[in-house]
């Protein structure tokens, strides 16, 4: 008897995902970017019966590209909120931007492998970065820093405007934590600390591609004086002393601003 072929099935309803993003760390220098958004991804919203409760906005965790190039998660999160700001990917019309791409806008034009990430990867470059790429593509944004240990600012006040913040269309968020940069993509609160929590994207391929931490621990990784330090993803270790004797961990803001 003759074999029947085998069927194929439909492709998923949710849309083909982004090239750049399952490949960004393979993408070729001359990489087609005319391209165009057929992901019909949105937040996960608050349920009516719990307001505010709850906030996962998928299409910032689909703009962290992911596995990062080694050491570049830097310039990886810039890209990351710059794409979900401006480009199609999230809530813009312009082509989406590779890591690749951005490096050689910025003036880096050697071997990805051979760019000192370390050592250029500071708070200071990581919003000259973005006011740069909006600069190039004619675009208007801003940075500044959002959440640091000398502001004055109660934990349970960042923990109110952040739950606003990162439900904006226009808004968006890199977390400096240790040795690294990653980008927030929602929340869960219950409107007290003890039962908070921050959601992160993570775009090195050593952890998982969400984070949940206490807001708590990041409050207290924010805040620690400069004696100290707190590994926001190895909570386990707890807080050691700091040989920098600087607490340079950051939440950052960038910031579409609108004609």
């Amino acid at each position: 008897m003759q074999q029947q072929p085998t069927k194929r099935h439909p492709a998923s309803s949710v849309g083909p995902r982004p090239r750049n993003l399952s490949r960004d760390s393979h993408a070729s220098a001359n990489e087609d970017t005319s391209n165009s958004s057929d992901s019909k991804l949105s937040p996960i919203k608050p349920h009516p019966a719990f307001p505010g409760k709850k906030f996962l906005d998928l299409k910032r965790w689909e703009c962290v590209p992911r596995p990062q190039y080694t050491r570049s998660c830097g310039i990886t999160s810039v890209v990351a909120c710059w794409n979900y700001l401006f480009s199609i990917l999230g809530q813009g019309k312009l082509p989406y931007l590779t890591v690749p791409q951005a490096l050689r806008i910025l003036g880096y034009t050697q071997e990805i492998r051979r760019i000192p990430f370390f050592d250029i990867a500071i708070n200071r470059n990581i919003m000259r970065w973005f006011r740069k790429l909006c600069t190039h593509f004619g675009v208007k944004g801003e940075a500044r820093i959002y959440w640091k240990n000398s502001h004055e600012r109660k934990s349970e006040d960042v923990l109110r405007t952040y739950c606003e913040d990162i439900q904006s269309a226009g808004k968006a968020f890199i977390y400096h934590c240790f040795k690294h940069y990653i980008t927030p993509v929602g929340f869960e609160t219950s409107g007290s600390l003890e039962d908070s929590w921050m959601l992160i994207g993570e775009s090195s391929r050593g952890y998982p591609s969400l984070h949940v931490v206490p807001w708590k621990d990041v409050a207290a990784d924010i805040m620690c004086k400069n004696s100290l330090v707190y590994n926001i993803r190895q909570r386990y270790k707890g807080v050691q002393k700091n040989p920098e004797k600087k607490n340079h961990h950051r939440l950052i803001l960038l910031q579409r601003l609108d004609n």
